[in-house]
């Protein structure tokens, strides 16, 4: 068996691109075990990119910024209200602001706002994407140009490799109970085990169905019915 051939969206350099862009950033957090020599996530979940890129605020008049890595502040210094005053506008800001601007009902000079509103001075924003799950590669992706014989030896190891995975399928299916197929996450550089209702599971093939497809696959790049029973063999 040789080592796992990598999907055809992956060798285009998609895969590539995305785990480039996120560099050492990629997420991972799936249950990978390494069934028959292959590492399976049976969770089904592709790798992702995760960055952080923190904003800063910049605050309208009247209104307290605090730093959110200490507690929010406790009434100002310089204001005149009790601690229960200190509000977030919960309701409606028109008339809140129109009390404001009536000092003889609120005991405060014109122009002074008797609301003070606090508000963090950065938030960090989580940037996010995720990888897709790919169907992995059949037969005659990749074959060593010019040499018959080694192009022959690159289709019956990639025969070999469907099927292992094909088995492999087969067992997943017995131990969850449920149908299951197996696909590829190039940004993990690992399979997946995917379920139903998961993404990508009703659009690829799984391992199983690549291996009913091969002796139509093998007859489309030029194999005999001879040949194909050899490397089925």
């Amino acid at each position: 068996m040789t080592a796992p051939i990598t999907s055809s969206t992956y060798q285009l350099d998609f895969a590539q691109a995305f785990r480039k862009r996120w560099a050492d950033r990629l997420v991972n957090d799936g249950d990978v075990r390494s069934i028959g020599g292959f590492d399976i996530d049976v969770t089904g979940k592709t790798a992702r990119g995760e960055k952080t890129q923190r904003s800063y605020i910049t605050p309208a008049p009247g209104i307290k910024t605090y730093d959110p890595d200490t507690a929010a502040p406790a009434t100002p210094a310089d204001s005149s209200l009790p601690a229960s005053t200190l509000v977030s506008f919960p309701g409606d800001v028109q008339s809140l602001m129109k009390s404001a601007a009536e000092p003889d009902k609120n005991r405060f000079a014109p122009g002074e706002n008797p609301y003070v509103m606090s508000m963090p001075a950065w938030v960090d924003i989580k940037n996010t994407e995720v990888g897709r799950p790919e169907q992995i590669t059949t037969v005659g992706y990749y074959r060593e140009g010019g040499d018959a014989r080694a192009a022959m030896a690159t289709d019956s190891a990639q025969v070999d490799r469907l099927r292992a995975l094909a088995d492999i399928e087969t067992r997943l299916r017995s131990e969850f109970g449920q149908p299951v197929k197996l696909a590829w996450d190039g940004g993990a550089g690992e399979y997946l085990m995917l379920r139903p209702g998961q993404d990508g599971y009703d659009r690829i093939m799984g391992a199983n169905d690549l291996v009913e497809r091969l002796p139509k696959d093998l007859g489309m790049i030029g194999y005999t019915q001879g040949m194909i029973r050899n490397i089925m063999a």
